[in-house]
């Protein structure tokens, strides 16, 4: 029997790989995936762009989600948090408002992670009073605020020296 594994196979294979940090092998994968003209999942694509948040490469994250959408797949709000999460690693505060405003003009309810995500690049960019705005935001729509999000307001004081706020 000579059987190559499926779509869903790779998927999984690239969700597993993801989670070891194996970015490469992962890569390979999707790489795969084209090449047998397999369309990866939505899943995956947000695999990858996170892949690139991490490794701090925005302008790869970006470039994915374009050729994810060129491939008719909706960005959803984990895609969004992953691209929001490279604008933070790359102190781009300005286009992760961008992003947060893109997602909402699409429907997309920011959630909790997102926000933290914004607050964090604000903080980032050393811009305090966007911060702690975006803090508030949470608290107004019921969104549950944590470590994290206390976390990066705090974060976003201390870098601009707003102590006191």
């Amino acid at each position: 029997l000579d059987m190559e594994p499926d779509r869903d196979a790779l998927c999984a294979a690239i969700r597993a790989l993801d989670l070891a940090r194996r970015s490469q092998e992962a890569m390979a994968l999707f790489a795969e995936l084209e090449r047998r003209s397999l369309r990866p999942s939505l899943e995956v694509y947000n695999i990858v762009i996170a892949g690139c948040a991490r490794k701090k490469q925005i302008s790869k994250a970006f470039t994915w989600m374009d050729k994810m959408r060129d491939e008719g797949i909706k960005p959803n709000v984990l895609t969004y948090n992953a691209l929001i999460n490279a604008c933070e690693k790359c102190e781009d505060w300005k286009r992760a408002l961008s992003l947060l405003e893109q997602m909402q003009a699409k429907g997309l309810t920011p959630t909790s992670a997102t926000y933290t995500a914004v607050i964090a690049a604000c903080a980032a960019g050393r811009q305090w009073f966007r911060a702690l705005q975006f803090l508030r935001e949470m608290e107004e729509k019921g969104l549950k605020q944590d470590l994290f999000s206390f976390n990066a307001a705090i974060s976003a004081c201390e870098k601009s020296g707003q102590w006191m706020q």
